[in-house]
């Protein structure tokens, strides 16, 4: 297993454990590296059943465009205090 792939299933089983239904990306920034290449950072809320916010992050993404579809090459999520 990638350790991308790693990375974003220990993301998934952290949000499992906090009981977040629904994540919601707020502050999305892009920034065009090249025309395959984009960098994007954002808030995110973990919210609950109930629509109250259990988590907040910062990502950060490297997106690549192969073969015409954009694709996350990097996932690199971080605790909104190192903002």
């Amino acid at each position: 297993m990638s350790a991308f792939t790693k990375n974003f299933e220990a993301f998934v089983n952290m949000l499992d454990s906090k009981k977040v239904m629904r994540l919601e990306w707020q502050r999305v920034q892009l920034q065009i590296l090249t025309p395959n290449k984009i960098l994007a950072n954002n808030v995110g809320h973990g919210l609950n059943a109930a629509g109250e916010v259990v988590y907040e992050t910062v990502s950060l993404y490297l997106l690549v465009r192969d073969e015409g579809d954009w694709k996350i090459a990097l996932f690199s999520p971080y605790d909104v205090k190192n903002s």
